[in-house]
């Protein structure tokens, strides 16, 4: 629902174009529909309407997949630092958590003074350092709890 991650051998020669047919979540962006502006309502850094709707967050992905991946939003196509030592070439699709995301980053450069926009990219960055180790984190009190799964070739020091 988030996203979709797609890897195939034919991906992996970082020369070769991802080709139409390996995408589900988002249309073709050379061939944008009419623009379509979304209202999004954030309380606490979760979305809780959407053109004033009231919605749930898995209701506010499954909606923003929709009119975001019609737009071609969404795609990603990287080569990424695996976590045995390698590079691997991947192309995700997410294109609800795209703009969800773009949407709260556009929120907090009208709200957060300069020093604390820092200072929460900074957390950020130390924050996700361990799930992308393969590290169970836990949020603070009050915070929703995420559990990232400890790969099975990771191993506690």
């Amino acid at each position: 629902m988030w996203g979709r991650a797609i890897e195939t051998g034919f991906l992996e020669d970082i020369w070769n174009a991802p080709t139409k047919d390996i995408y589900n979540y988002t249309d073709d962006p050379a061939f944008p529909p009419v623009p379509d502006e979304v209202i999004i309502t954030f309380e606490r850094g979760i979305p809780v309407a959407i053109d004033g709707e009231k919605v749930t967050p898995l209701q506010a992905i499954e909606i923003m997949n929709k009119r975001a991946g019609a737009h071609g939003i969404g795609r990603i196509d990287i080569v990424e630092d695996r976590l045995v030592g390698i590079k691997s070439r991947e192309v995700y699709e997410a294109p609800g958590a795209i703009a969800l995301i773009e949407a709260h980053r556009e929120l907090e450069n009208v709200t957060l003074e300069r020093e604390q926009g820092r200072f929460k990219r900074h957390v950020e960055q130390k924050w996700s350092e361990p799930g992308l180790r393969g590290h169970v984190v836990v949020a603070a009190e009050g915070q929703p709890r995420h559990l990232h799964r400890r790969h099975p070739a990771v191993r506690e020091r």
